[in-house]
Order: C-alpha cells, then structure tokens, then sequence
C-alpha cells in the first residue's frame, strides 16, 4: 500500500481507467502518480484509444498475440495462453512507456502528457452528478447540441446502471461504444451491431439505449468538457 502512495515513484499503466476503478473499490486508494502510455501516445499523433498491442507493435516491433482478451478470467487454473498473455501485458509496458518518454522529451510535449495523465486521474477522484458523468467521455468536446444531449443521456444511464451494479464504467459500454451512438444515433438493433456492440450488449442494452435515443430533448447541456465535475 505504502508503495502504491509513494509519490516518488511512479507507476505504469495503459488505459487506466478501469484499473483505478478497481484500485479505488478492493483498497479504497488511487496509485499516484500514474503514467498512461494510452494518453502519453495520444501526444504523439496516436488516436486517444489506441491499444496496448498496437503501440508495442509501432513502438517497440513485436506482436503480441492478444487471442486471451475476451477468455474467462475467472476460471482457475489459467492456461498456459492466459499467462502468456498476462506476462506480456507488463513485460513490454515499462519499455514501452521509456520509448514513448524519450519521444516525448524530444518533441518538447512530455510536462503537456504528464499533466493530462494527473488530471485523467483526477477526474476519478470525483464523486459526480450523473448528469454530469458525459463530461468525463472523451472526445465528448466534438459533440454539440443534440448530439452532445444524447451523450449526457447515455452516460447517466451507464454512471446509475454502473453504480447499482457495483461494476466499472466499461463493464457496461465502452465510452467509444457511447459517443459513437451519440454521434451516429442508431435507429435499430442492427445499427446498434454495425457501431461495434456486442451480441451480449445488444441484449442486454439494446432496447433501452434506443428508447434513450428517441426520447424528446428537453434542454441542451454546456458544450465545454473542460469545466469543473459538480460534486454530489
């Protein structure tokens, strides 16, 4: 616990989102500080959502074969595979994350990247207002009117759902997955599958994420994502 805190040290991740979710429910801390290679790499031209296989491929020219994502992680004993796939996970991550720190260094935009994985995490730290759960979306800046009040939509619906399920956010949807319904506004199950949803969501979700959809809009949300989280 005592190294988690130590702001001395810093602490490697990719997509950190959902592992701060965890770290703040089974040991009620968030590690600090937090380096994301997903948001370091997003300095270096990479779209903000770029997996980890990827950028070890671009950066560091291996390919990790990343068969296991979907396998059952609960199951016990793993196979070999799963512990295949675990190990590379942090194997390649500290270089990975070296590379991308002397990139940045030299192009002058580090301190920018740094500063952007401080607040990524800070905004983890606040107990929010549903209704304002859409500003923690990225991207969500591109949206405007009603295209930004479907987004605010959705992501109350996924912050409650979340929340009473005691579950993390992507364990719901993805917030790719909600911005692209909010940009494109699917009208049918069909549309739903051609944005990227997953049999299982569409069963689970799919009939109420279009009554979400086609419910009338009453008032349109600030534009800024920038703006302070109201806190409950």
């Amino acid at each position: 616990m005592a190294l988690l805190a130590d702001h001395h040290i810093q602490k490697y991740l990719h997509a950190c989102s959902e592992d701060i979710d965890v770290f703040q429910h089974y040991f009620d801390l968030i590690p600090t500080p937090i380096i994301d290679s997903q948001i370091l790499a997003s300095f270096l031209d990479n779209p903000l959502s770029t997996g980890y296989a990827t950028l070890v491929k671009k950066y560091l020219g291996v390919e990790l074969d990343k068969s296991e994502v979907r396998t059952n992680w609960l199951q016990r004993p793993l196979t070999d595979k799963q512990c295949a796939y675990a190990i590379n996970d942090v194997l390649y991550l500290i270089p990975l994350v070296e590379r991308l720190k002397a990139l940045l260094l030299d192009s002058g935009w580090l301190n920018a990247a740094y500063e952007e994985c401080e607040l990524a995490v800070d905004r983890k730290r606040i107990v929010i207002d549903p209704n304002y759960a859409y500003l923690q979306i990225k991207n969500g800046w591109q949206l405007n009117g009603k295209g930004l009040a479907l987004l605010q939509r959705l992501a109350s619906w996924r912050y409650n759902l979340a929340k009473s399920c005691n579950i993390a956010l992507n364990f719901v949807l993805q917030e790719e997955l909600l911005w692209k319904i909010a940009r494109y506004k699917p009208s049918s199950l069909a549309e739903l599958a051609s944005l990227g949803l997953k049999g299982k969501d569409i069963r689970l979700y799919g009939e109420k994420i279009l009554a979400l959809l086609y419910e009338p809009i009453i008032e349109l949300p600030p534009h800024s994502t920038h703006q302070h989280l109201p806190k409950i």
